[in-house]
């Protein structure tokens, strides 16, 4: 190799994922200097280096394993290593902040390929930052909120919270360190803790004029609320006002989680009309934005409005349009939940074993992609369960029995049944704006 491949080549294990050109320059461009673009060209010649396509078919670079590990044998041992590696944090903290921001506005669903890709070296920045300069490691967990709440990634993201959550660090990131600190909270069902650290974001943001995040903390704030007769006016004032607030921040995702929001609380406090309209309104959105998540999550929060007024048909279709949507975009941590609401629609229809079959499967796929149900489902999910047992008697255990060995998308396949051969009644198309 010339001393530019060399150079180039024991240097390159400080990626972990296949390598955008663009990152290769301004992590290494130091190292090898003006003979970059050589000393790439040369390690591809030499097949060190492959050309592989990444989320949008862009060009990048990667190394066979026994190359990399053979090279990061190496890498420790340069003189510049930690140089390296803070330019590698730094790049990927910078792009991981400003990608989260794109996602408040348009485009979640491909923002959220695009950090898939990025993941392992967001984990190694992150790891980094956490040994070396714990405050860019909690700017790193603060980006990351709106990404950890699409995945669902409760669990990975309450590791990273343990490890940022006593830093101390300036008023901007105090406030979505609380933010994402609330999502963790919130997804193990401790309301009380989320709702402390939504109230801290939302003083912070108050206090210093952030009204992107003001918006934020007043919807995520007022979501610890549900279920509860005696403060439902004014959490429907609160995330309606946050809802403003973000419209006017420009944040358009922002605007459809507060009216998912909405629809949540309306629909847990039996206002099924307020709760069809908010729902609506954020599936509009969501087709909007390009946000295919939000369309998905409101059509299967929809089946639960359809199921109480009886439309059991109409919320098999919902729920058949929801599931089709997930797979398609690979909302895979949303599909268990879909299931359960279709499930309360296929016990009325008096399918007792579908509907058994179908929760158990939701269940253990959701045990082991490590997702917990969503807060503003349990008590409708409870209530399926309990009718579920009531009417299977004596079938129940062999049924659940089935259904936590069968696979989910064949558990789907089955309940939702042969599509319509024409329309049932139910307009998929008329979510208002």
């Amino acid at each position: 190799l010339t001393p530019g491949e060399r150079a180039l080549l024991v240097r390159l294990p400080v990626f972990s994922a296949p390598m955008r050109l663009d990152a290769i320059a301004e992590v290494l461009g130091d190292a090898v200097g003006d003979g970059l673009d050589d000393a790439l060209s040369g390690l591809v010649d030499k097949s060190l280096l492959q050309h592989a396509r990444g989320v949008e078919d862009e060009t990048r670079l990667r190394m066979l394993e026994l190359v990399r590990e053979f090279a990061a044998e190496l890498l420790d041992d340069v003189d510049d290593v930690a140089a390296v590696r803070t330019r590698h944090a730094a790049y990927y903290t910078a792009w991981a902040d400003d990608s989260c921001g794109r996602m408040l506005r348009s485009q979640p669903d491909l923002w959220v390929r695009r950090i898939d890709t990025e993941f392992p070296d967001l984990i190694e920045a992150f790891e980094w930052y956490v040994e070396n300069r714990p405050v860019d490691a909690v700017r790193m967990f603060g980006a990351l909120d709106l990404y950890f709440r699409r995945t669902g990634a409760v669990q990975m993201a309450d590791r990273w919270m343990r490890a940022v959550r006593d830093v101390d660090v300036p008023p901007e990131l105090d406030i979505r360190r609380a933010i994402t600190c609330g999502f963790v909270l919130f997804g193990q069902l401790d309301l009380i803790g989320a709702r402390r650290e939504f109230q801290h974001a939302l003083d912070v943001a108050r206090a210093t004029g952030n009204v992107l995040y003001e918006a934020h903390a007043m919807i995520d704030e007022a979501h610890t609320h549900l279920g509860s007769v005696e403060d439902y006016d004014r959490a429907l004032a609160r995330v309606r006002r946050g809802t403003d607030l973000a419209r006017t921040a420009g944040a358009s995702v922002l605007v459809g989680m507060g009216r998912n929001v909405e629809g949540e609380l309306s629909r847990i406090h039996g206002d099924d009309d307020t709760a069809e309209a908010a729902y609506r309104a954020g599936i509009a959105l969501g087709r909007a934005t390009g946000d295919h998540q939000r369309d998905a999550v409101g059509h299967g929060n929809w089946v639960y409005i359809a199921t109480h007024r009886g439309d059991f048909d109409e919320a098999v279709e919902l729920a058949r349009y929801a599931v089709d949507l997930n797979q398609r975009y690979g909302h895979r941590s949303e599909l268990p939940w879909v299931a359960i609401a279709l499930a309360g629609a296929l016990i009325r229809k008096g399918r007792v074993e579908d509907a058994a079959v179908l929760v158990a499967s939701a269940e253990a796929t959701a045990e082991r992609l490590g997702l917990r149900e969503v807060a503003g489902d349990m008590p409708e999910n409870e209530q399926i369960r309990a009718l579920i047992a009531q009417r299977a008697g004596g079938d129940l255990v062999r049924w659940r029995a089935r259904g936590a060995t069968t696979p989910l998308d064949e558990a789907l396949r089955v309940a939702l049944g042969p599509r319509p051969a024409r329309a049932t009644g139910v307009d998929l198309t008329r979510a208002g704006g």
